[in-house]
């Protein structure tokens, strides 16, 4: 019994070790796999690929229902974040200030001169502070998650051209460090870097 305590803690050590880099969930690593450390996927529906020279608005939009644990801090805070992965790839990247209706943020992005609008839609924000037993605990227990939809929506026409679907999960071992925000940015740059072909 005690060989065996000795080798689960060993092993402990080792995936704690090797998993550390994974606080800031800058790929999906086989620990990520098996919900060890952060992870996120990106699921898209169209491919479009917007070119360099475009200008895109990210709008702070208001929704008709409220949102599950998402504050207007933090929606702005993931619109920010947005922005700051748009930018390297794209002529001109607005990021939106003051809460819009859709229809208002449309107007907006056309006085902006912008040629695409990309509208987040946080779908779930759960931050966990208790350690979890199982991914999905609900409350305060359980690995903190973020799922949001972006909306690409071309300004000239108004239509919506593409629609992404992005999820961040913490790990076992890296829940106690994260927030929900923080399990965006290597998901957002992933999508930037798709967006622009």
């Amino acid at each position: 019994m005690r060989n065996f305590i000795y080798l689960f803690s060993l092993m402990s050590l080792v995936l704690l070790g090797q998993s550390g880099c994974s606080v800031y969930p800058q790929s999906n690593s086989f620990f990520g796999k098996v919900w060890l450390a952060d992870h996120y996927h990106v699921v898209r529906q169209r491919n479009v690929a917007l070119p360099f020279q475009s200008a895109v608005y990210l709008p702070v939009v208001a929704q008709a229902n409220k949102q599950e644990g998402a504050t207007a801090a933090q929606l702005q805070s993931l619109v920010d974040r947005a922005a700051a992965a748009f930018r390297p790839r794209f002529r001109k990247v607005v990021a939106g200030r003051a809460r819009e209706t859709s229809i208002g943020a449309l107007a907006s992005a056309k006085n902006l001169g912008c040629d695409y609008m990309a509208v987040l839609v946080p779908i779930n924000w759960h931050e966990g502070r208790v350690l979890p037993i199982t991914p999905k605990d609900k409350g305060h227990a359980g690995l903190d998650r973020i799922q949001f939809v972006v909306r690409l929506h071309e300004v000239s026409s108004g239509m919506e051209i593409d629609q992404i679907e992005v999820q961040g999960q913490s790990g076992f071992f890296t829940f106690w460090g994260d927030t929900p925000l923080d399990l965006v940015d290597a998901a957002l740059n992933q999508l930037a870097e798709n967006l622009a072909g």
